[in-house]
């Protein structure tokens, strides 16, 4: 066999594709979020403490996005601050060629949420004395513009969160206190155009009947005036479970939701990949653990041209490593995959793109990314194949009716600039 025909083979058979691309920036801040635009641009946001000189002798960081195209090749960064106080975007959505971010600014993290254009131009800002960040700072927006975003009083009660309705001109409509909120999921526009928000709910349900206990986790659809249409929440047995958490709520083309995350069994003792898929109104289809070696938590994903899900998960503050799968709509793997990482870098989100899909995470204070191709080869040597077994998972659906209550804000206007940062250059991560 000739040289040239020995490495064909080498490729076919292994997780390499020469073809694809992994880089990253030097931004010495945290990455919190990523999307696509209309235009295919990908969409970093976080902080920095690179892009912009006043900062750099202090410590502090300014918000920064970043916007790439070309794979890396194309680079234009975005920043703004005050030289006394570190500010952080935390969340971003595109809405046409306008942008809508969230984050905080200073040590108390008082909340602030801004719109500009594609040039970075602002186009409305406000901000708040009174309320703080929500982690993780969920935020969604409908087809007429209208965003739905959490935030924390400080001086509420604890497991309380404030949901806040902004128009597409920056205007609050109004703004609704939620309680026994132990951990935000995510908050996300359904196809009906109304809100779902998704939260772990704070205590337990126990049957009157079994005394038996089990932890709830709770979704609420809601409307554009503020009201609950309905509510639903996820029974888990407590004698099976120390903990679950879904990180993303994601709808396929039909309406029907998955909710992703994590589960920690009790026995064996051990974090599993977690899914529930159910309709438009969360009625449950199937519920699945996945298990494998390592102790992973599902972060993001999306869905390719044939309704499969293309998931992405870490091993964050456990041994590391970032993984993706394909999974079809019946929970079945089709492959899956695993790329080393250090337990406290932290996978962000994954979209399709022409060649395949691209993987954004958080590589030590560094905005990075990577593509891999339809079957998940990359151009990195340390990608291997990760064996996932699903398995079923009893629960059970209840349905209820939602309650919050109308709250003050204080949001006001707020002035703001945008530096631009041209040329930013990539250092690619090919091994």
């Amino acid at each position: 066999m000739k040289p040239i025909s020995i490495l064909l083979f080498f490729f076919a058979c292994s997780n390499i594709s020469s073809d694809q691309k992994a880089y990253h920036y030097n931004n010495k801040g945290i990455t919190c979020d990523a999307i696509i635009d209309s235009k295919d641009n990908k969409i970093i946001c976080g902080e920095t403490s690179v892009y912009t000189s006043e900062k750099e002798t202090t410590g502090n960081k300014d918000a920064f996005f970043l916007m790439s195209s070309d794979h890396g090749k194309t680079n234009l960064g975005f920043s703004f601050g005050s030289p006394s106080i570190s500010e952080r975007f935390e969340k971003m959505i595109a809405f046409g060629n306008e942008y809508v971010l969230h984050g905080n600014s200073g040590e108390s993290k008082n909340k602030f949420l801004i719109k500009t254009n594609a040039n970075g131009d602002a186009i409305w800002g406000i901000q708040s004395e009174k309320f703080r960040s929500f982690d993780p700072g969920d935020m969604a927006i409908d087809p007429a513009g209208n965003v739905l975003f959490i935030s924390k009083d400080p001086a509420a009660d604890a497991y309380h969160g404030c949901l806040h309705l902004v128009d597409k001109d920056g205007n609050c409509k109004w703004s609704k206190d939620l309680s026994s909120i132990d951990a935000m999921q995510d908050i996300i526009c359904t196809k009906d155009g109304l809100f779902l928000i998704s939260y772990k709910q704070k205590g337990a349900y126990i049957d009157g009947s079994t005394r038996k206990k089990y932890w709830m986790n709770s979704f609420h659809k809601v409307d554009q005036s503020g009201q609950i249409v309905w509510s639903r929440k996820f029974h888990i047995d407590n004698d099976l479970v120390d903990e679950c958490i879904f990180n993303r709520l994601l709808e396929d083309k039909t309406g029907h939701l998955y909710f992703i995350g994590r589960i920690d069994l009790l026995s064996p003792r051990k974090q599993n990949l977690f899914i529930i898929k159910t309709d438009k109104n969360g009625r449950i289809f199937w519920s699945n653990i996945y298990t494998c070696l390592p102790e992973l938590s599902f972060k993001n994903g999306c869905f390719d041209a044939n309704g499969n899900l293309i998931l992405l998960a870490d091993g964050y503050s456990k041994n590391g490593g970032i993984a993706y799968m394909q999974l079809a709509p019946d929970g079945k793997v089709i492959w899956s995959k695993i790329t080393k990482s250090a337990n406290y870098e932290q996978a962000i989100n994954i979209f399709a793109n022409k060649q395949g899909y691209e993987i954004v995470w958080d590589k030590l204070l560094n905005f990075a990314s990577f593509t891999v191709d339809t079957k998940g080869r990359t151009c990195n040597s340390k990608v291997e194949d990760l064996v996932l077994t699903p398995k079923k998972f009893p629960l059970i659906l209840d349905e209820f009716k939602g309650s919050w209550e109308t709250v003050e804000a204080d949001w006001k206007k707020m002035e703001f600039k945008m530096v631009s940062h041209k040329d930013i250059v990539a250092t690619s991560d090919c091994q």
